[in-house]
């Protein structure tokens, strides 16, 4: 955990946070330092550069307004505009046929629960149920501080 530590700092002090990310990367592959460890600490830098995203997000905006279309770093900066959305709620039709869609997607989630067992479903009419397809996801690590 040392040499994990003392790599951190050396990340700090070559200001390249980028190519050491991926040298980390790199030694979990070469099984110098524990891949959990690194998970961990991924995750907690993650959660950290999200928080100070948000923190300096007018100040960014500021900048970019004041950058744009033009040159900073080798990058050009472009402010758009937020794309907006619409909002169907209000319309019986379109909320009656959603509840219809959820009510089928039920059915057909139960047909398919049957299936695995050769088991088929059935409507109130007789009518097949047809199964939906399933695809699982693939299997995640969940880590809680204790």
């Amino acid at each position: 955990m040392t040499y994990l530590f003392n790599k951190i700092e050396m990340i700090v002090q070559t200001n390249n946070l980028e190519l050491d990310v991926e040298g980390f990367g790199r030694m979990v592959k070469d099984g110098d330092i524990d891949p959990l460890s690194v998970h961990i600490m991924f995750k907690n830098l993650k959660k950290k550069i999200e928080q100070v995203e948000e923190m300096i997000v007018d100040e960014v905006m500021n900048q970019a307004i004041a950058y744009n279309k033009q040159s900073y770093n080798g990058y050009t900066i472009e402010v758009r505009q937020g794309g907006g959305r619409y909002s169907y709620d209000h319309i019986p039709e379109i909320v009656s046929l959603k509840e219809q869609i959820k009510m089928l997607e039920k059915q057909s989630q139960d047909a398919y629960k049957q299936s695995v067992h050769n088991k088929i479903l059935l409507q109130d009419d007789g009518e097949l149920i047809l199964p939906a397809k399933y695809a699982p996801n693939r299997d995640s690590v969940v880590i809680k501080k204790n």
